[in-house]
Order: C-alpha cells, then sequence, then structure tokens
C-alpha cells in the first residue's frame, strides 16, 4: 500500500490550557500514513509575557519535526527575540542559524538516534500491521537485493553513484562509468568472470563499499535530517502583538471581526520567487512541482541534501529554511488563531466546529483519491481574552 495504510488512525491526541489572555486546544491524528510525522508546541508560558505555538509537518520521517519541537522554544529563548528592534530580521535569522545546527555532527547522531527509536505511534488493526510488514519486508529484500548486485558487478572498470531517493522507496539510479579503454577484452567486460587481480578485487570492494558505509539496512536508505525535514509554523503571542514565522505550507490564520486573515504564505516550489532561488542553486522544478523530482515544498527545516551548493548560504539553497515574517498589532476584533498542518487546510478552510470532529471531516474515506484528507493532521485553535 505504500505510504498508506489499510485502514486509518483515527485516535487523538490533544491537549489544552489556557494563561497570558489566551485559551487554547489542540489535536492531532495519525490518518492513512503508515506514521504520525507531525509535531507541535502550545506554550503558554515562553518567558513569562509571550506565549508561543507551532506545527511542524515533518516528511520523509519523524525524527526532525519532533527535534525541532523539542528544541526550538529553547533556542527562541536563547535568542531572547523580544529584545530585538527588528523582529522579522531576527526570527529569519534564529530560523537560518537552527537549520545549520541541525546538520551539526551532534544533532545528526541525535536524528538517526531518533529516526531508528521511531515515533511510537502503532495503534492500527492487525490487518495494517500486517499490511505494513509485509511492504517492509518487501522493500527490505529489495534493498539488500539491490546492494548485493551492485556491490558484486562494481569492479575497476565500473563505478556507481546513487543519484536519488525519495523517501522509503528506494528509487535508486545508477550510473555506469567506463574507466577503461575499449581495448580492454571481452572477457574483462563481462561480469561472470572478471579478468581482476584478487588484490585489486578486494582494494576495489574495500573502495567501492565506502560509499555505502551510512547504508543501514534493514531501515532505507535515507539519512536523517537529510531526506527528512519539516515544515515550520510558528506563532509568538503576547498581550500587544502576534508574530508568524512560517517555512513551508503550514499555515496562520486570525479571525479578525468575522474575517479570515491569512498570516502565512504557502511555499511551493512553482512559485515565482520559489522556483528563481531553486534554479539558481542549481536545481529544477518539474512539471509536478517537485524540487529536483523530489520534494514538492520549497522551504523547510532538514533536506539537507538539497542545500549542498557551497557556493550559496544557507538561506539561498534550493530548499530554504528561511521563514516570511508577518507581525500584527493585536485588535479589539481579533477573535482566535488557527495554526494547522497542511492536512487540515487542504480539506476545508476555517470551519467552527470541535477540533476532533475537524479531523473526522478532514480524513478521506479511502486512498484511492489524489491523496487529500490522507495526511497526518494537527491543529491548534486559540481564542484571544482582551
Amino acid at each position: 500500500m505504500g505510504a498508506y495504510l489499510d485502514k486509518p488512525v483515527t485516535e487523538k491526541e490533544t491537549e489544552s490550557g489556557q494563561g497570558n489572555g489566551l485559551t487554547y486546544g489542540a489535536t492531532c491524528m495519525q490518518g492513512w500514513r503508515v506514521k504520525q510525522e507531525d509535531a507541535h508546541n502550545c506554550i503558554i508560558d515562553l518567558n513569562g509575557e509571550w506565549s508561543m505555538f507551532a506545527v511542524y509537518d515533518g516528511h520523509g520521517g519523524d525524527e526532525v519535526s519532533r527535534y525541532t519541537a523539542s528544541r526550538l522554544p529553547d533556542y527562541f529563548k536563547e535568542r531572547e527575540f523580544w529584545a530585538s528592534d527588528d523582529f522579522v530580521a531576527t526570527l529569519q535569522q534564529i530560523f537560518i542559524d537552527f537549520d545549520d545546527v541541525l546538520r551539526s555532527e551532534e544533532v545528526m547522531k541525535q536524528l538517526k538516534k531518533m529516526a531508528k527509536e521511531g515515533s511510537g505511534t502503532s495503534e492500527r488493526g492487525d490487518d495494517a500491521d500486517n499490511s505494513s510488514d509485509e511492504c517492509d519486508r518487501i522493500q527490505t529484500i529489495e534493498e539488500i537485493l539491490f546492494l548485493q548486485v551492485v556491490c558484486y558487478a562494481v569492479t575497476k572498470k565500473f563505478k556507481f553513484e546513487i543519484l536519488a531517493i525519495d523517501k522509503r522507496f528506494v528509487t535508486t539510479l545508477c550510473l555506469l562509468r567506463e574507466l577503461r579503454d575499449d581495448e580492454e577484452s571481452e572477457d574483462d567486460s563481462d561480469f561472470t568472470e572478471p579478468d581482476v587481480e584478487a588484490e585489486d578485487e578486494e582494494c576495489d570492494d574495500e573502495d567501492d563499499m565506502d560509499v555505502l558505509q551510512d547504508v543501514d539496512i534493514p531501515g532505507g536508505l535515507e539519512t536523517p535530517g537529510e531526506d527528512s525535514g519539516t515544515t515550520a509554523c510558528v506563532c509568538l503571542m503576547n498581550k500587544q502583538r502576534i508574530i508568524v514565522a512560517n517555512a513551508g505550507d503550514s499555515r496562520a490564520v486570525l479571525c479578525r471581526g468575522g474575517i479570515a486573515v491569512d498570516l502565512s504564505i504557502d511555499h511551493k516550489p512553482e512559485d515565482d520567487i520559489e522556483k528563481k532561488r531553486i534554479v539558481n542553486a542549481g536545481g529544477y522544478v518539474n512539471e509536478d512541482g517537485r524540487v529536483n523530482g523530489g520534494l514538492n515544498l520549497s522551504r523547510a527545516f532538514g533536506d539537507h541534501s538539497y542545500k549542498k551548493n557551497f557556493d550559496l548560504p544557507l538561506r539561498d539553497q534550493m530548499i530554504t529554511a528561511l521563514p516570511d515574517v508577518r507581525v500584527e498589532t493585536l485588535q479589539p476584533s481579533d477573535e482566535f488563531l488557527v495554526l494547522a498542518c497542511d492536512g487540515i487546510w487542504c480539506v476545508c478552510y476555517i470551519i467552527k466546529i470541535a477540533l476532533c470532529m475537524l479531523c473526522d471531516h478532514c480524513l478521506a474515506p479511502t486512498t484511492a483519491g489524489d491523496g487529500t484528507g490522507c495526511d497526518n493532521m494537527t491543529v491548534i485553535i486559540t481564542t484571544i481574552t482582551h
């Protein structure tokens, strides 16, 4: 079934609280996805005056979204953003610096450990478990066979490069390069009986296996933080202001006098400003709106496999964590704020029903459609008391 279960996980995790003139409720649901990759923050007392609400929509794994939810609030406090005269520049720099931390050796080790541990979200039916296990077994066999073929095929005459990996699926493209003259005999070019001295062959095997040293079998060919990431839609509020810093396609909407006011902008690869940056960094956007044929959003924490142009700063890479920042002065007519991942917004804009009912309403009856209603779902609603 691929990225979907045989039946959705509809149990909800909810929380609520109040303080600083705010009352909030939040819920998240795994839905049809194989695992829950969303994470969120609801922190009434960030520093005494400010509150923080955020949603993180992970992809390629849940480790980056979980790590971000656990560490980003402290990062905001350490930087004391509230003392800044320029919230926009300060929050943008915080996002970029935090993304830089994500690729440090220490954090990469933590992300790898978190990826192996998993999120622990496994409330599924028996059929779903069996289906998922079977998919994992088949996928692992395919990976082992692929690597076995590659390792035996690689001699002094050929090398290979792993060019593309898309989430849990092995979409590896082998590029065979001829390293010898055309004068080599046919026997040498036939892998059944390669005419290579044992010492040289052993040496080649060691060199070529170096390329595979970071590949874990079983468990896929991805590197946590390199091939996984998360959106981030962060709302910081005190009694005078509301600030939203957003990278990705999660959204924040403020209800002001009964009218929905967008406080964030979706970042999609096909948008002119995004596409220009992607192309300038050496990438491309295909006809399906995916960066280099892979990721279907253009701003996120993590995803450092898309951030390898060393001639450019981190904020100018194909995928960037640079957020758009919106600063609003609170008004008496401001009623409530909604923060949600795209699993909610793709289905309905904003409706005043209970949050758990909202998730059920957004859930697709099957996975036979275009994927709408099949994603993880997280939503936070915060009411504002004047």
